[in-house]
């Protein structure tokens, strides 16, 4: 609740949290939304904040970097996620001598 006091615009859109959410205000509670694929989520007069996930090292059990489409005027957001080639990154992260476990985790997100 602490986060909506902050806040100064009704939509607040974050990332670099690994996890996809939709959060909502609502009075002293807030809650969550699934932040479904290629599903247009309609927004409102609700206080909300929508992470789009991350570029690398996903934690919702997909590998692909994600991201979200605000449309101002029809006042929506949309997530999507897209293929890269992770054998070739895997092979560049590995050269420069991160953890197996990070270079693993691109297979399959956590």
């Amino acid at each position: 609740m602490a986060t909506f006091d902050l806040l100064q615009t009704t939509y607040t859109l974050v990332s670099h949290s690994h996890i996809l959410f939709i959060c909502k205000e609502g009075g002293k509670d807030v809650g969550f939304e699934v932040f479904y694929e290629d599903i247009e989520f309609a927004l409102g007069d609700e206080w909300l904040i929508v992470d789009s996930g991350d570029i690398g090292q996903p934690c919702y059990r997909d590998p692909r970097p994600g991201y979200v489409i605000y449309d101002a005027g029809r006042k929506t957001v949309e997530r999507r996620g897209v293929t890269y080639n992770e054998q070739a990154t895997q092979g560049k992260v590995r050269m420069v001598g991160l953890p197996e476990l990070l270079i693993d985790r691109l297979n399959f997100g956590r």
